[in-house]
């Protein structure tokens, strides 16, 4: 048995702990428990003050346990510090000494408050429901984030390119210029997208006939292109019409799929096409509505996804910045975010040519890792794993590790240490114990080693991201081009970053790109690559038509030792140049094949 438990009936309080450390994980005997009708009240000892999670807020990977309330109950607001925001999330991650962690699951959708406290100590309070707990053990970091929501689902290889959006793009002409700049600057793009500017009178399911006349033609123009297209819906429909003008709302209204009030009669709110009316997600018979509307709408315009947005129970009110300290004041609606900035020009065509250069430059390194990128989601979709992970989930044995939240590894090879402050020229970076092979220009430059794990202070000039492999990991990757369409027939290359015993693993997933479900249907070519003793290999796992043509056009293969230590320390400048073998081939991936170099 992985744990134990202590049941104290009177006063009632239970001890869950780990059965072969003693660590205890939940203990609510240090507080009493309240049960009544509107207030329910628990409180648990933590191991450590190390927690994370109970989103959905704006705060740092490391909850403050200085007397910090959180707060779950959704609502519809603009990310700001330390407030509830969209989503509620009951769980927590709490590491404990060693490097095991655990989770605790509130199932209760009421509105609560979470009481950090410092002893480290939590409170749950809650308006409603029953106090149904789920304790999951780990002890592995990792395995945590897929043990509560499942498994998430595969996306299509073009999802992970460049998509652009905003507001303002009035026509189709307007549209379609948007993407001729694009390719004129040799910008990629995967996604064009249409804000509301498309509806007729901003109403779902349709299209207005004056700026957005040739519409399905656009769209089809652009899949001539091999891009893709989404567009917005807003879960509100117009329920101004007369009736017999606008089916959504008749076929609703006689199906009953709307929210009612309390004297039946659907609820009205206003949203952007006027009076609204908000479809009933929980009631089946929306589902079987929603599906006919967009099926409908997709005969006519046939887009490839769609931007489902406030899709939550919360409507704009007429005076959406008043306080009662201010009832006069009020903003003017707008729909850009990050305004006023937004109402100018933000494609990156608009910028100075410098930026372009830089934008230009990141999109191709981008792009190079999509396969990589891709072979990630396919571990999270078919084994819960992380694609975008912080450095804990990764070395949970390095308490240095548990706080840092200003860099991010894509699964376990690739770490990027990012600028986020302006005029920043530096960045300081924690690495691991290991060696990180550099990206930087594109290219291997430096790496860096230490014997234990070491913070260092990384050149950042604007044209610069830094990123590092990590010895031990083989990446799959594709020359760049305007489109993953146009990428996905590129030659590919392997980058080997080997360990100092000259070792490295790495794999690849790949499909059409695009079917659902491939990995179900067993349709997908899978490729395990192993290096060792002077030699890289690729062995096919399962094999499918979609990588047939595809050449490996390079293998990139680094090498570095760690310097001597000085007094059993790493030396104060853990850099240094890895030795690289560039080998030029031309083997196809379809077949198993060996690399070998001296």
């Amino acid at each position: 048995t992985l744990y134990g438990v202590q049941i104290n009936p009177d006063p009632f309080g239970l001890v869950v702990y780990r059965q072969r450390e003693g660590t205890v994980l939940v203990n609510t005997t240090v507080a009493p428990l309240l049960f009544a009708e509107q207030f329910l009240q628990i409180s648990t000892s933590l191991p450590s003050r190390f927690i994370s999670g109970l989103g959905e807020h704006l705060t740092p990977l490391v909850l403050d346990t200085a007397w910090t309330r959180v707060t779950l109950w959704n609502r519809d607001m603009a990310p700001t510090p330390q407030v509830n925001l969209y989503g509620s999330h009951p769980f927590y991650l709490a590491m404990e000494d060693g490097g095991s962690a655990h989770g605790v699951f509130l199932l209760n959708s009421n509105a609560m408050d979470v009481l950090l406290q410092p002893s480290p100590a939590l409170t749950w309070r809650s308006t409603g429901g029953i106090l149904d707990f789920y304790v999951f053990l780990g002890p592995d970091p990792k395995s945590l984030p897929s043990r509560l929501p499942g498994f998430p689902f595969m996306p299509p290889y073009w999802g992970l390119g460049f998509h652009l959006c905003r507001w303002g793009y009035s026509s189709t002409d307007i549209t379609r210029q948007v993407v001729a700049n694009m390719s004129a600057a040799r910008f990629p793009l995967d996604v064009q997208w249409n804000d509301l500017d498309y509806a007729d009178a901003k109403r779902d399911f349709t299209y207005n006939k004056q700026g957005f006349r040739d519409y399905p033609a656009m769209v089809r123009g652009f899949h001539r292109r091999g891009l893709r297209y989404i567009l917005i819906l807003d879960p509100g429909i117009s329920s101004s019409g007369p009736p017999g003008t606008y089916r959504p709302f008749d076929e609703g209204l006689r199906r009953g799929v709307f929210i009612r009030n309390a004297t039946g009669q659907p609820l009205i709110g206003k949203v952007w096409p006027g009076p609204t009316a908000f479809p009933d997600f929980t009631n089946p018979e929306t589902h079987e509505w929603w599906h006919e509307m967009v099926r409908d709408f997709h005969e006519q315009v046939p887009f490839d996804g769609l931007w489902i947005v406030s899709a939550l129970p919360a409507a704009p009110g007429p005076c959406p910045a008043a306080g009662l300290q201010h009832p006069r004041k009020a903003a003017p609606p707008c729909r850009q975010h990050p305004s006023p900035s937004a109402l100018q020009p933000q494609e990156p065509f608009a910028f100075s040519p410098a930026a372009q250069a830089t934008m230009r430059s990141s999109l191709r390194l981008r792009y190079s890792l999509l396969p990589f990128l891709y072979t990630l989601f396919h571990r999270a979709h078919s084994a819960g794993e992380t694609v975008a992970r912080p450095l804990f989930l990764e070395f949970p044995g390095d308490p240095n590790t548990w706080a840092v939240d200003r860099q991010l590894l894509w699964g376990g090879g690739l770490l990027i240490t990012p600028v986020l402050e302006a005029g920043k020229t530096q960045v300081s970076g924690y690495f691991p114990a290991g060696t990180w092979y550099s990206l930087a220009g594109g290219g291997a430059r430096r790496c860096w080693g230490a014997l234990g794990g070491q913070w260092i202070l990384l050149p950042a000039p604007l044209d610069t991201i830094n990123v590092h492999v990590r010895a031990g990991h083989i990446l799959p990757l594709q020359e760049p081009a305007l489109s993953t369409a146009e990428s996905r027939k590129k030659g590919m290359a392997l980058l080997v970053a080997l360990t100092a015993e000259g070792i490295a693993r790495g794999d690849l997933f790949w499909d059409d790109g695009d079917s659902w479900q491939s990995f179900e249907r067993g349709d997908y070519t899978e490729l395990l690559f192993l290096a060792s003793h002077g030699a890289v290999l690729s062995q096919l796992l399962r094999a499918s038509a979609h990588l047939d043509g595809v050449l490996l056009e390079k293998g990139l293969c680094q090498a570095a030792a760690l310097r001597p230590p000085q007094g059993g320390r790493t030396p104060p400048d853990p850099s240094f140049s890895p030795q690289v073998l560039r080998v030029p081939v031309s083997l196809p991936m379809w077949e198993p094949f060996v690399i070998a170099w001296s």
